[in-house]
């Protein structure tokens, strides 16, 4: 009987108990990006490799816009990404492991944008057109004013792909964007695409950004796993500058 049950597990596809997540991802420098050779390499991406050890789990980047990239996280067809919100709309159908990390965004433009901006009056006024994400959250005032300034919003385009927005202010069709404040002042110091672009003085507060888990394709106890394994991470960790 023992040997029967033997051969039964040995002939089983290996497959079935395999453990894989689903990450989305999308280009980053300092958090996700690809090297010469294609590996995804990043603060986050250290943190997903840390996340699925510790449940025994293989990983697949998916490389998806962030805006369908939330859906999908909503809807069980990925598992996990990063850099979310904690938003009302989101809480359902998402699990909010971390923070992370708390996020705050500049704005950078080119060098055709004479003028200094300090505020989304200034922004408004101007006649300049920026770049948004579609999807992303730039903070409680930011959304506010987009929603209720028609003037204001009408100086941005809403962007659904992963082509990185520099390439839009390369080819003059954007005049700049908001990014995250640390990796603007990483990419005017060492990227070239980006030399002789300039950073205001406008910021905006974004607040903790945390990991986001499918409560459609992940039960509770695994997230539980997930968020256990990132405290322990957190606390191992401390100097990472990415907590």
């Amino acid at each position: 009987m023992k040997h029967f049950l033997f051969l039964i597990c040995f002939f089983i596809s290996p497959s079935i108990f395999s453990c894989e997540l689903k990450i989305a991802i999308r280009d980053a420098v300092l958090y996700s990006s690809q090297d010469e050779n294609g590996k995804w390499q990043g603060s986050d991406v250290d943190i997903y490799r840390y996340l699925a050890d510790a449940i025994s789990c293989d990983i697949k980047y998916v490389v998806v816009p962030f805006a369908d990239a939330v859906k999908l996280l909503k809807t069980g067809e990925i598992d996990a990404m990063t850099q979310l919100s904690i938003l009302p709309d989101r809480i359902k159908d998402i699990s909010f492991v971390g923070p992370v990390r708390r996020e705050s965004f500049a704005l950078v433009t080119s060098k055709h944008v004479k003028e200094t901006i300090h505020s989304f009056d200034d922004i408004a006024n101007l006649p300049y057109v920026f770049a948004k994400r579609k999807g992303t959250y730039l903070g409680r005032d930011f959304h506010k004013k987009y929603v209720e300034d028609n003037q204001f919003s009408s100086k941005f385009i809403e962007l659904s792909t992963v082509n990185p927005r520099i390439n839009l202010i390369l080819k003059k069709r954007i005049y700049g964007f908001f990014d995250e404040s640390i990796f603007i002042r990483h990419a005017l110091t060492y990227l070239p695409e980006y030399q002789g672009l300039k950073m205001h003085p406008i910021t905006i507060d974004n607040g903790d950004v945390f990991i986001g888990f499918s409560k459609k394709s992940l039960d509770k106890k695994t997230i539980e796993k997930l968020s256990k394994a990132f405290n322990t991470l957190k606390k191992k960790d401390k100097a990472l500058n990415y907590f």
